[in-house]
């Protein structure tokens, strides 16, 4: 067994084992990979940053804070841009769920983001219309 975990992760610990020891925004830091890609027909917005931790099966991050599991784009906005705001929630700009780039992120409402989404799964643009 330890032979196969060297072999394949250069380690004969765990795969994924690192624990990365300080506050909260230290360990968002750490999961985070600067040189995403260019959002597909959205490249004005520059590049994502993708988060390298746990994921949920629909590619959303989730971290740690404070002892509770939250999203990480969610945390990401509330740290760099403010809380979201009631009855409001957060559309990826990208399209890239893994996403945590705070300007990829936009506060709206939920009829707003699935309008978005269906655009975008059409092939049509999306954030050149008004909300």
């Amino acid at each position: 067994m330890h032979y196969r975990r060297w072999k394949r992760n250069g380690t004969v610990g765990q795969a994924g084992s690192m624990r990365v020891i300080g506050d909260d925004l230290t360990r968002f830091w750490s999961y985070v990979d600067k040189d995403g890609p260019l959002p597909s027909r959205a490249e004005q917005l520059g590049q994502c940053w993708l988060w390298t931790g746990a994921r949920v099966p629909k590619g959303y991050g989730t971290a740690r804070v404070q002892g509770r599991t939250v999203g990480a784009h969610q945390w990401a906005y509330s740290i760099f841009v403010g809380p979201v705001p009631s009855g409001l929630e957060l559309d990826h700009l990208c399209r890239n769920t893994a996403c945590v780039r705070p300007s990829h992120l936009e506060a709206v409402t939920t009829g707003e983001n699935v309008r978005r989404r269906n655009l975008a799964l059409a092939g049509k643009p999306w954030l050149d219309i008004a909300s």
